[in-house]
C-alpha cells in the first residue's frame, strides 16, 4: 500500500527466459503535497552544464563533463556555451502561491524531466524535436524542491514550463517564482 506518492520500478520474472526490461512509473497520490520548511530569500534557480555525448537526461552527469554552475534567474539554456551535445540540470525551489492543483506542461527539444516535492512528474526525455507533456500535482502553498534536467542533442534548443492554477490561464513560470537552495 502506498500512502504517499512513489515511483514504482517493475520486472518481470519468467523461469527459463531472461528477466524483462525494466519499467518504471509515477504513483501520484491525489493528495496535497507539503512544501519544505525553508524560507528561501535568493531567486533563480542552481545550475550545472555539462557537454558530451548525452542521449538522456539520466546520462548528463555520467556521460557530461561538468563545465561550469552559478544561478540562472530561470530556466535557461542560453547559458550553453557549445550549440550542441550539453546538459543542463536546474535545481532549487518552485513556491506555489496558493494551494490546490497545479496542471503543469513542459515543452522541450530534445529531453527533458520535471520533479517537484520529490515526484517525477513529467517526463519528456529523448532525442526528439520539440515535445510537449503534461501533469497534474496537488501542492501546499509554499516552496516546494524542484529539478529539471534538459539535455540537446543537435540542432533546435528549447524548453519552457508552464502551468496553470486552478482554472487560470496556462502561462511560463516567470522567475519571480523560482528560488535557489
Amino acid at each position: 500500500r502506498l500512502n504517499q506518492s512513489a515511483t514504482l520500478t517493475l520486472r518481470a520474472f519468467k523461469e527459463g527466459m531472461k528477466p524483462s526490461r525494466l519499467f518504471r512509473r509515477q504513483v501520484i497520490i491525489n493528495q496535497l503535497h507539503e512544501p519544505s520548511g525553508i524560507k528561501a530569500k535568493e531567486r533563480g534557480l542552481n545550475y550545472q552544464y555539462y557537454e558530451g555525448e548525452i542521449l538522456s537526461v539520466v546520462e548528463i552527469p555520467v556521460k557530461g563533463k561538468k563545465i561550469s554552475e552559478g544561478i540562472s534567474e530561470s530556466l535557461d539554456i542560453k547559458l550553453a556555451k557549445a550549440d550542441d551535445h550539453f546538459g543542463i540540470i536546474f535545481t532549487g525551489y518552485l513556491y506555489a502561491p496558493v494551494s490546490g492543483l497545479y496542471t503543469f506542461a513542459l515543452e522541450s527539444d530534445d529531453g527533458a524531466t520535471f520533479s517537484i516535492s520529490n515526484v517525477e512528474l513529467l517526463d519528456n526525455d529523448g532525442s526528439h524535436s520539440l515535445k510537449r507533456v503534461e501533469g497534474k500535482i496537488q501542492l501546499k502553498k509554499g516552496f516546494h524542491p524542484i529539478t529539471v534536467r534538459y539535455f540537446d542533442d543537435y540542432e533546435e534548443q528549447e524548453i519552457r514550463l508552464l502551468w496553470s492554477i486552478q482554472g487560470k490561464p496556462e502561462t511560463e513560470i516567470s522567475p519571480e517564482y523560482y528560488f535557489a537552495r
